[in-house]
């Protein structure tokens, strides 16, 4: 057939594939003579366009080529190399049953022409398609298809005893003496052969359930037979209705189990995939299974929530509580569980909610791992809007049986998610600190004990509060253990060593040296700077941010003078100090995370929010300022994701770029401020502002605190900072403590 028109069929055939794709009978030579209007087609003809139309578009074509194949089949070369051409473009997918079925088909119609080109191909190195033709032609040359695969099977050849086992499969021979050979390639060092004959026992099940179910849960100790076994099991359920008896539920779950024990990742995927098809009636089982997997891999991955979420479907409120019923005591569950009841009342719904309620009422030992699921289930990624009221009405309930102020532990957020995720963080961290121990420790910190002491912490015991110094003095602390790493610390030869325990001791030893710290700024600090920031220090609400003022304070501290609180109209700011001659009002702010990185884990977007809390600072704190003296607002970005490049961006506003391209075609590339997005044009309120300083504290190398920190002057301002006052500030800001 010509060129031209084979073209014009391939088109005429791309035209009609909505009408005709799924009508097996209607692609034929008539047929095509028909639509084309020109002279029948022979078998040639045909085997030239089934070769075009896979080589253009094999799965698009996937139909038409199914149904004509029949028609090309000739005992000739050209017919096995048109079958080679559909090897390479097919392979093993599943979606192309509809060729598989096409081969066969061809064995079945034309057996002595399928022996015939199956024998062709196997001289050729082509192994993809003869056991369909030897398959095909089974039923009727019995004989014939017999000796060609005991030739196979015998012949010492991988590869070939592994087409023989495909072949049996193809044509449905499962007598005993088969099992016998399938037996022994089971033991094969091939996983070609081993594979295959996976494949055969699970084809052959029904006539010796017993036999082929000891071999196939032998074969499930290998990794690609265990791939196998799950994804035939998740096949004959989905896609192939001719091996939908080969297994039933039963069994399926057996060999799933069986596949299940091996810590391999694809396999347990396979696994998953075939679960959620057993989901529906098989509840228990199927929860072992997942439960033994999440147990040995941790979280379960998308395959398995998939499966959590059928159960829920399938069960609705039975899954939740068998979920919530099943032992938890392995590190691995009790970390993933939460992960998974989320999952589970996502496909069970709002009553799914009930059983979580119910174990963390009746006591501690789901306590945790209930609120935590919960907490997942109200993370705004999680879209589970509609079960954000039903959760927030057990946590109100929750906190005040435990005494806690709901309004306070949620800080008022107009957000619901947000609000359940406080609550949630409130509950789960509500203790009563040791204060005993409390007592015992604070002897080792002279002015914390002098300002707050015995009287204090009796005072917090009898009404049963809480505080961050009371949580922090009521651990035990490594006192040994400190001492020896600070001198390992100091007495290190190199960098390297000298910061493995510089690191060990800030990390390990957290707690004792910020109470040390805080002892060490308090007493520094005259006896009326460090009454005023001892009184703030009380207000638990306000702990942290104190500490961040001290901190900032602490680096001006006997190089100008500073004065704590000062009065500007109805307001009191941070502190004043002064440099070189003027007074220069400070306003200190800690931005605690972000509430949703706070609250929730996971990546997400993280939203610009400084610009609105500079704002928001400029007008609450700095407004009774007249200009005249330069006020600059330090943030401690310590406790913060917020950035350095962050508050840089909201002071000068963002970059942005120009590319000009000159006469000579020549590209010259810039960049600038856009000070229309600055803080100055979002709010002209912050021109009162004269520099933004972002500062870190932390240890030196040499256990020494110092802080890292950006002065960023705002150019906008209405008291300028001079050159010599931002230089005296470096100097301050970079001085190193003991």
């Amino acid at each position: 057939m010509d060129a031209e028109r084979i073209a014009r069929l391939k088109e005429e055939i791309r035209g009609r594939l909505g009408d005709l794709n799924a009508e097996s009978g209607r692609w034929s030579p008539e047929t095509l003579a028909a639509v084309d209007g020109g002279p029948a087609l022979d078998h040639n003809d045909v085997r030239e366009l089934v070769e075009t139309l896979a080589r253009d578009d094999a799965f698009g074509f996937l139909f038409p080529i199914a149904n004509l194949l029949r028609w090309a089949a000739r005992d000739n070369d050209e017919f096995a190399r048109t079958l080679i051409v559909l090897e390479g473009k097919f392979g093993n997918d599943l979606s192309a049953g509809r060729i598989v079925e096409a081969v066969q088909s061809v064995g079945a119609a034309e057996p002595d022409t399928a022996l015939r080109i199956a024998r062709r191909l196997l001289g050729m190195g082509r192994l993809g398609y003869p056991h369909m033709l030897i398959g095909g032609a089974a039923a009727k040359l019995p004989g014939e298809c017999d000796a060609l695969t005991r030739e196979l099977f015998d012949s010492g050849d991988a590869g070939l005893r592994a087409i023989a086992i495909k072949s049996w499969i193809a044509g449905s021979r499962a007598g005993a003496d088969v099992l016998g050979d399938l037996e022994r390639a089971a033991e094969s060092d091939d996983t070609g052969v081993r594979v295959a004959a996976t494949m055969a026992f699970i084809a052959f099940y029904s006539s010796d359930p017993r036999r082929c179910a000891e071999s196939i849960e032998r074969l499930a100790a290998h990794p690609e037979c265990a791939r196998q076994i799950a994804g035939m099991i998740y096949t004959q359920r989905v896609v192939g209705a001719k091996m939908r008896q080969a297994l039933d539920d039963e069994a399926s779950l057996r060999f799933l189990d069986a596949c299940a024990e091996l810590p391999d990742m694809l396999v347990r995927e396979a696994v998953y995939g075939a679960l959620r098809e057993l989901a529906e009636n098989r509840l228990a089982k199927v929860l072992q299974i997942a439960l033994k997997c999440a147990e040995r891999d941790g979280h379960t991955g998308n395959a398995g929530e998939y499966v959590l979420e059928r159960l829920g479907e399938a069960h609705g409120v039975r899954a939740v509580e068998a979920l919530m019923s099943a032992p938890m005591e392995s590190a691995n569950i009790r970390k993933c569980a939460p992960e998974m009841i989320k999952h589970t009342i996502g496909g069970a719904g709002r009553d799914g909610l009930e059983p979580v309620f119910e174990a963390i009422r009746s006591g501690p030992d789901l306590r945790e791992i209930g609120l935590e699921a919960l907490r997942r289930i109200s993370d705004p990624r999680a879209g589970e809007a509609s079960l954000l009221e039903p959760i927030e009405n057990f946590l109100k309930s929750l906190a005040e049986s435990e005494r806690i102020e709901y309004g306070r532990a949620t800080k008022g957020d107009t957000e619901q998610a947000i609000r359940c995720g406080r609550a949630i963080d409130a509950i789960l961290h509500r203790r009563h600190p040791d204060y005993g121990l409390a007592r015992e420790n604070i002897v080792h910190f002279p002015e914390l004990d002098s300002r707050f002491g015995e009287s204090w912490i009796s005072e917090k015991e009898q009404e049963r509060q809480t505080h961050p110094l009371l949580h922090m003095l009521g651990r035990k602390l490594p006192l040994a253990k400190i001492s020896a790493w600070s001198k390992l610390a100091e007495s290190a030869k190199t960098e390297k060593e000298r910061s493995f325990w510089t690191r060990k001791y800030r990390y390990e030893s957290y707690d004792w040296c910020f109470l040390r710290d805080l002892d060490s700024d308090l007493a520094m600090l005259k006896t009326t700077h460090a009454d005023a920031y001892a009184r703030r220090l009380r207000n638990e609400d306000d702990f942290f941010n104190t500490r961040s003022e001290i901190d900032f304070v602490m680096q001006f501290l006997g190089q100008c003078d500073i004065d704590p609180e000062p009065r500007v109209g109805t307001k009191k700011l941070d502190a004043r100090l002064r440099i070189c001659g003027r007074h220069v009002y400070i306003e200190v702010f800690s931005p605690d995370l972000l509430a949703e990185l706070q609250l929730f884990t996971g990546a997400r977007t993280v939203r610009e929010r400084i610009s609105g809390k500079i704002c928001d600072k400029a007008k609450e704190q700095l407004s009774k300022l007249d200009g005249k003296d330069p006020a600059i607002l330090a943030i401690d970005l310590g406790k913060s994701e917020i950035s350095e490049s962050d508050v840089k961006r909201c002071v000068l506003g963002p970059i942005t770029g120009h590319i000009v391209v000159g006469k000579d075609a020549k590209t010259e590339e810039s960049s600038e401020r856009d000070s229309s997005k600055s803080m100055h044009g979002l709010d002209p309120a912050t021109d009162v502002i004269s520099a933004v300083v972002c500062f870190k504290e932390g240890l030196r190398g040499d256990l020494r605190r110092g802080v890292d920190y950006r002065i960023i002057p705002n150019p906008h301002a209405r008291s300028k900072l001079s050159e010599h006052e931002i230089e005296f500030m470096k100097k301050c800001l970079g001085r190193e403590r003991a």
